[in-house]
């Protein structure tokens, strides 16, 4: 829907620049808002995947989200930052599809480190025996995340997969800075306590 071109924001530019950028796109300037759903799509779907462990799902809410935040830029009051309306946008997409399809949301294995340790994908030239562990781990992986309370889920994948800041999750999840702190203090706990319990259970 949205071509990408050879120009995107970067981390060093500031946050005037992307103002700039969505006050050309609420005139109507198409290439501006690509610039800003080039800069920003790859963490939508990498987002999305975290809740819903789907590729072709993540892919679609990302373009979603873009064409939604696209009809809804002129409502767009500059109040946080695009990057966090965007987020919000896809949380609340990424919950619509999790209803309809019925299951909880999960994270692959290799998406995220857990208490210090990260998880790779095997290697291809590994025998039946490695790739077997692998997958029951990624497995028990699983089982964690998806046995997380609710609140606490959302702020471990913003953190996690969406690598924001506290500000910017208590942005999204319209909270103070303290609790995504202490929720996401209490989700490491609870899923590094569930995995240790998955995997003594399987000993």
């Amino acid at each position: 829907m949205f071509e990408t071109t050879d120009v995107e924001l970067t981390g060093s530019e500031s946050a005037r620049e992307e103002r700039d950028l969505v006050f050309r796109a609420q005139q109507g300037d198409r290439e501006a808002f690509t610039v800003l759903a080039r800069t920003y799509r790859d963490s939508l779907v990498h987002l999305a995947y975290g809740f819903l462990h789907d590729r072709e799902e993540a892919l679609d809410v990302a373009q979603d989200v873009l064409l939604k935040a696209y009809r809804k830029l002129g409502s767009f009051k500059n109040e946080s930052s695009l990057y966090t309306w965007l987020y919000r946008i896809a949380i609340n997409l990424c919950k619509d599809r999790l209803r309809r399809m019925r299951r909880k949301p999960t994270v692959r294995l290799d998406d995220l480190g857990i208490e210090g340790q990260v998880y790779e994908i095997p290697d291809p030239g590994a025998g039946p025996g490695e790739c077997l562990e692998f997958a029951e781990r990624e497995r028990q992986v699983k089982a964690a995340i998806d046995s997380l309370p609710d609140k606490h889920k959302k702020v471990l994948l913003l953190r996690e997969l969406g690598e924001m800041s506290y500000k910017e999750i208590a942005a999204v999840l319209k909270c103070r800075e303290g609790t995504v702190m202490s929720r996401l203090f209490h989700a490491r706990k609870m899923l590094a306590e569930r995995l240790n319990s998955l995997i003594e259970d399987g000993e």
